[in-house]
């Protein structure tokens, strides 16, 4: 089952990003939670957000690629979780990802 999140959400943060403009941001791995960007400028800061249930943030420097990793091994998150990852840039670049929580079953009542 966490496989398949897995694969799931690299899917979709692949076609959202796709849709950002020059500046992306995609998920490479769910646990721990690991954001790449690319397409900023060169030792540019960016500062990246994540809003899930619980929400941190991480500032760091592009390398001379305009490309950076971030990592946020204190978020997780389950498979009926909605969440937003937003990366911007000292220069006003911004990318964005949305996920939407999927409809999930209603705990049997008693």
């Amino acid at each position: 089952m966490k496989r398949l999140l897995i694969l799931v959400l690299i899917g979709l943060t692949t076609a959202s990003a796709a849709a950002a403009g020059s500046a992306r941001i995609r998920i490479v791995d769910a646990s721990p939670l690991t954001v790449r960007g690319s397409g900023f400028v060169a030792h540019e800061r960016v500062r990246v957000t994540v809003d899930a249930e619980t929400s941190a943030t991480r500032r760091v420097l592009t390398g001379s690629a305009g490309g950076f990793v971030a990592r946020f091994p204190a978020i997780t998150f389950g498979y009926c979780t909605a969440f937003v990852i937003r990366a911007v840039g000292a220069n006003g670049e911004t990318a964005v990802v949305r996920i939407a929580a999927p409809e999930c079953a209603q705990p049997p009542t008693p």
